[in-house]
């Protein structure tokens, strides 16, 4: 059975949105591969939240660091605040690519030559990938473009060292896969990337859309993790103005932030939203969870995040509330890619919230009919999750 060697940049990846593309292509590799998983250990507690989410059979190798010297960052920035951050960032960086030079040591060790790699580029997985292949080994190279690499790499004014790796990785890799459009031309406008390029989506004659009428009492879902309060707050101010409705919002995923939006709601008195921590639960119970809610809540305007953020990224949670079929209560950034939902009437614009406007929303007569041309109009390209395994680095094993 030959392998495929993956590499990430945290174990905790097919926990969290990022690691969609892990959870959704493990069950199709598995019968017909070996999977052997290195991933960057950063936090021991990922690795037991890890087990309660998978049961797979995957052979996992964690690259810890035995180099040390981050505890002179903290003294540095007493010394002198300003001149203290630059010089943390010039030594993380280096002290990241020095590591990620005793991975890829490590990697390549028990490397074989018909091994397949598949990386998830994400910070240092980008080093890790460059001092790999530096090394001129022949092992086919396929590329999952982590989000978090639209802020790192396509910014204009950040075009270094890393700028440099990146596009020498890119260039190493026979196909490619990334969630957004936007991203996609991006990287092939900046780096010239010819590989074969995939767009993350799911199968359309998945979805069964489910209308929502208008009442007196609506649940609400929110999955994963919330990236900006500022934008919590903002939804929150616009679903008061519907005073007449009561707003339940359930929130599956990291919990971290729902006490300050808790106290937010408390402060502001708002008698008509109330907020419920649900807790974490498996991507595979979504589905039968949002049978019991109305709306799915998408935000993509994070006001406290730089625009090009949301340019260069279309968030997990948006496919995985289409295949819910729920109708969308959304606050969405015109930089990004899938501002146009609320040309098909699938989403309620929040920003533009009036009574009457959420009632003539709610209202309209061709909903299902909207909601199955979005998923059609926006995912009409050849799909990872149906081409992954014909993609042309994976041709020669099927």
């Amino acid at each position: 059975m030959r392998r495929i060697v993956l590499i990430t940049n945290i174990q905790a990846d097919l926990i969290y949105g990022g690691g969609a593309i892990l959870r959704k292509i493990f069950p199709l590799l598995l019968p017909k591969f070996q999977i052997d998983w290195f991933y960057i250990l950063k936090n021991p507690e990922n690795v037991s939240a890890l087990r309660e989410i998978t049961n797979l059979k995957i052979n996992r190798t964690a690259l810890q660091s035995n180099l040390t010297g981050y505890p002179i960052i903290p003294y540095l920035r007493k010394i002198h605040k300003n001149l203290g951050y630059r010089i943390q960032m010039k030594y993380q960086n280096l002290y990241n690519i020095t590591k990620s030079y005793f991975w890829a040591k490590k990697i390549y060790k028990n490397l074989k030559e018909d091994d397949i790699v598949w990386g998830v580029l994400q910070d240092e997985t980008v080093h890790v990938l460059y001092f790999l292949y530096k090394k001129n080994i022949q092992n086919k190279l396929h590329l999952s473009i982590h989000d978090d690499c639209r802020f790192d790499f396509t910014n204009p004014d950040n075009y270094d060292s890393n700028h440099d790796r990146l596009k020498f990785v890119l260039k190493k890799a026979v196909s490619i896969d990334t969630i957004g459009n936007n991203l996609k031309d991006e990287y092939k406008r900046i780096f010239d990337v010819s590989s074969r390029i995939y767009r993350r989506g799911f199968k359309n004659d998945s979805v069964s859309p489910r209308p929502a009428v208008l009442k007196d009492k609506y649940r609400l879902m929110f999955t994963g993790n919330s990236h900006s309060n500022k934008s919590w707050f903002v939804l929150l101010d616009k679903l008061s103005i519907l005073d007449t409705i009561q707003f339940d919002i359930h929130l599956f995923g990291n919990n971290y932030y729902i006490p300050e939006i808790q106290n937010y709601i408390s402060e502001k008195a708002y008698k008509n939203i109330q907020m419920f921590d649900d807790g974490i639960i498996k991507e595979s119970e979504i589905l039968s969870k949002s049978k019991d809610f109305d709306f799915a809540i998408f935000m993509w305007d994070y006001f406290d995040y730089k625009p090009y953020w949301m340019k260069f990224s279309v968030s997990t949670k948006l496919t995985t509330y289409l295949a819910c079929g729920l109708p969308i209560i959304g606050l969405i950034s015109r930089e990004s890619e899938v501002f146009g939902i609320y040309d098909y009437q699938i989403a309620f614009d929040a920003e533009k919230t009036t009574k009457e406007g959420f009632a003539k929303w709610l209202n309209q007569e061709n909903f299902k009919e909207n909601y199955e041309r979005f998923v059609r109009d926006y995912f009409n390209e050849e799909l990872l999750d149906q081409n992954f395994l014909s993609a042309e680095a994976f041709a020669d094993i099927r």
